[in-house]
């Protein structure tokens, strides 16, 4: 071969390699595109489960106060009769002098 054959040859190898290569690089950028594109869903999908988690939290943690509440209010409420019952028991009235009441417990 000549010279200037072998030059033209490495010249076209030169050409099609930087070619492969740009085209390497297009399809990774495209790749890191898409990585990207998928990582920002995927954080937008966490983003919505935590605020249900939280909604579901705070929903939880009022049906625990409700209850709570509820617990400590029919606490009372026994207290309240146990302690009529011990005073019927200590002080017993004749019936004729016995009060009626209005019970707002159960």
């Amino acid at each position: 071969r000549s010279r200037r054959q072998q030059e033209e040859v490495h010249r076209a190898q030169r050409e099609q390699e930087e070619e492969e290569w740009r085209r390497a690089q297009e399809v990774e950028a495209a790749r890191r595109e898409d990585a990207k594109r998928a990582a920002q869903q995927a954080l937008v999908i966490l983003e919505e489960e935590a605020q249900e988690q939280a909604q579901v939290a705070e929903e939880q943690a009022e049906r625990a106060r409700a209850q709570r509440a509820a617990d400590e209010a029919k606490r009372v409420c026994e207290m309240e009769a146990a302690a009529e019952q011990l005073q019927k028991r200590v002080s017993p009235l004749p019936r004729s002098s016995r009060r009626v009441e209005v019970k707002y417990c159960n």
